[in-house]
């Protein structure tokens, strides 16, 4: 679901250049997800396979709940797919709501016997519902872009510069 590229079965443990420690500290992020933040800088990343063995002794703190906390950090820090979910499905609803309506419109001219109003009340709440959720979708949109503009994250990361003092990068 992340617009970076995560690496998949990797864990937090990792050797980290110092260029993207100072990377990382300039990202003010209040509930970080480590292996998101580093994706999203854009390092080149090297992983190195190893077979790690078995718990000796003891058991994993982590519950379940600790798990789906950060599998939702994971989600909300690094996509727009939850956000733009809500305008898809609210397209769809609109689409299926026009749809019922030219159906029961042919209905009506070519079965003009059917009973009246239940038709257009299951039309009328699917429009209905289907416009509100395209609108809540166009509202995701505009608190993603405060969001991830509150988030301050550097728009480039600059290695080295010639010629150019730090209180005068633009960046």
């Amino acid at each position: 679901l992340s617009e970076h590229d995560i690496p998949r079965d990797v864990g937090d443990f990792r050797l980290v250049d110092r260029k993207v420690i100072r990377a990382l500290a300039q990202m003010k992020t209040p509930n970080p997800y480590l292996r998101g933040m580093i994706a999203s800088i854009g390092f080149r990343q090297t992983g190195i396979e190893y077979e790690r063995d078995a718990r000796v002794a003891g058991h994993s703190k982590f519950g379940l709940s600790r798990l789906v906390r950060l599998g939702l950090t994971a989600v909300l820090n690094h996509s727009s797919v939850p956000l733009r979910m809500a305008s898809i499905i609210g397209i769809a609803m609109l689409a299926v709501a026009s749809l019922g309506a030219l159906y029961f419109i042919l209905l009506k001219f070519l079965q003009p016997g059917l009973p009246q109003g239940l038709a257009s009340i299951h039309v009328l709440v699917l429009f209905g519902i289907g416009l509100q959720s395209l609108l809540l979708g166009i509202i995701g949109e505009y608190i993603l872009r405060i969001y991830l503009m509150l988030r301050s994250e550097p728009l480039a990361i600059i290695d080295r510069s010639l010629n150019i003092a730090p209180s005068e990068r633009v960046l």
